[in-house]
């Protein structure tokens, strides 16, 4: 994150129950939105969505954007998939 961009994520699930008592648990992933001072506005997806169903044995990890470089390979370029 820098002085152009903001982020956040959900903390603790959110849950959809369905009318036969199904309910599903998921946790969000983290979001970025860049451009808010200068430059084209972007709203990213990163990290991992998480989703169970208990009741039906049930679990899901969707990943989005996962070549995303952050921390310290972000910072120093490392982590590059090119060559």
């Amino acid at each position: 994150m820098g002085a152009n961009s903001a982020g956040g994520h959900a903390f603790g699930p959110f849950y959809v129950e369905f009318e036969d008592g199904t309910k599903i648990e998921m946790w969000s992933p983290k979001t970025e939105i860049t451009g808010l001072l200068y430059g084209e506005r972007a709203f990213n997806i990163y990290d991992t969505m998480v989703i169970k169903d208990k009741k039906n044995g049930l679990f899901c990890e969707v990943v989005f954007n996962p070549d995303r470089k952050s921390g310290i390979k972000g910072l120093f370029g490392f982590g590059s998939n090119s060559s």
